[in-house]
């Protein structure tokens, strides 16, 4: 196994005494040894070896820093994967992810750049780079740091990394050098939230679906919005299921009151069933295709009436017995005379 250390520290006035409180610092140490693991994944897709992040004990006063090694095992089988005469495969993991202090844009630097900005187009110039375009500027990065600038795992443990900032008193994190304590990289307070991950729907545009159904079934509506692109909440009679409504000409009679509700109240539809693979795990989504039939719940009476002329006669009542009647008692036959 080979290791690299590198310094990390939060700095602010409620840590000048070089204490930190541990439900801070716990999650965050958690998140930065998530950090490299799901870097490591993204760079390695299906490599067999981990990441471990060893934390040293000797905490410095005025700023709460942590000294870390980096460690790999099966090492030889990264250097083949990295391949780079510069430095070692743990190197290399460390300036993509910008830790390193060197001067090509790693992943701290691309998102302190973008600054929340959204990535209009990305383009693949060479093998090596790639160009990233926001509203009126460019900037050409690597393209191993586009690949985990691009996932949502890495993302998401590089601001549970950063998280320790949101606490008052605590400012901000710096990447120090291990050779002369220096700072080479520094985020503040204000810059969080172009750290804040990118919502899970917009890294599976465009992914096309696991498996994809078209069926009729009936609904009843649980509720119903009136606002564009809100889904509906309806019943199967056993699940409830959150659905969109794309039958435009149903939208129209609703919209001008064509189409009126109540409660209990049937659709029958047309449905697409959408099975998706996400970053948070499989996702099903449900879309109505048409609105094929509304029906209104019946009411329920309590008689049941006769058929009115021309229409169908109605079912015959429940039978009821009727009670039987006591039977006569017999005449009494008179005394016949002596």
């Amino acid at each position: 196994m080979s290791a690299v250390t590198i310094r990390i520290a939060y700095d602010g006035e409620a840590l000048d005494s070089g204490t930190m409180n541990v439900r801070d610092l716990a999650p965050a140490l958690l998140a930065l040894a998530d950090l490299f693991d799901e870097a490591n994944k993204v760079l390695r897709p299906g490599g067999d070896s981990a990441v471990q992040v060893r934390v040293h004990p000797d905490f410095k006063p005025g700023s709460f820093e942590v000294r870390i090694d980096v460690v790999y095992s099966l090492i030889d089988q990264l250097l083949k994967f990295f391949a780079d005469n510069t430095g070692s495969a743990i190197a290399n993991l460390l300036e993509v992810l910008g830790f390193s202090g060197a001067v090509s844009l790693g992943l701290l630097k691309v998102v302190k750049w973008l600054k929340n900005r959204p990535v209009k187009k990305v383009e693949l110039i060479n093998d090596d780079n790639a160009r990233l375009y926001v509203e009126g500027d460019s900037i050409v990065i690597k393209r191993s740091v586009l690949a985990v600038f691009n996932d949502l795992g890495v993302r998401k443990a590089l601001a549970a990394m950063l998280s320790p900032l949101h606490r008052e008193g605590i400012s901000r994190f710096e990447v120090r050098s291990e050779k002369d304590n220096q700072p080479i990289e520094i985020i503040v307070k204000d810059e969080l939230p172009a750290f804040e991950p990118p919502p899970p729907a917009q890294s599976v545009l465009g992914t096309p679906p696991l498996t994809l159904n078209h069926y009729q079934k009936s609904f009843t509506i649980v509720t119903l919005t009136f606002k564009e692109g809100n889904k509906w909440k309806v019943s199967d009679g056993s699940n409830l299921i959150n659905v969109t409504i794309q039958d435009a000409d149903f939208m129209r009679r609703v919209d001008h009151r064509e189409a009126v509700f109540a409660k209990d109240d049937i659709i029958r539809c047309d449905v697409q069933e959408k099975q998706l693979s996400t970053p948070e795990g499989l996702k099903t989504e449900y879309a109505i295709l048409k609105v094929i039939e509304h029906k209104h719940a019946p009411r329920q009476g309590i008689l049941q009436l006769p058929a009115e002329a021309g229409k169908a006669a109605p079912r015959d009542p429940p039978h009821v017995a009727k009670p039987a009647k006591a039977p006569k008692a017999p005449a009494k036959k008179g005394k016949g005379r002596t």
